[in-house]
């Protein structure tokens, strides 16, 4: 059996730690499993997502309750939008 993979972008703020990437994620691993792979690979998102809580979607959409990621899907983080 393959392991699901996904692609995660990232937007403004967070692009400055990371560019978009590929992660392999465990069956059933949900977006909380994957924020805690990214944190592990990428301590220096841990401030960022601390200051600044980022906007979650999956395949385009935002989701309320979990959701198990699955192979080809595309995460986004991006931040809440600020105006003046």
């Amino acid at each position: 059996m393959n392991t699901p993979r996904v692609v995660v972008k990232f937007f403004s703020v967070y692009s400055d730690v990371v560019n978009n990437v590929y992660i392999d994620v465990d069956e059933g691993s949900t977006i909380e499993d994957l924020i805690s792979k990214l944190l592990t690979k990428y301590p220096d998102l841990k401030e960022i997502f601390e200051n600044i809580k980022p906007i979650i979607l999956i395949n385009g959409s935002v989701h309320d309750s979990p959701v198990a990621l699955k192979d080809g899907d595309e995460v986004a983080f991006i931040p809440p939008a600020s105006g003046g």
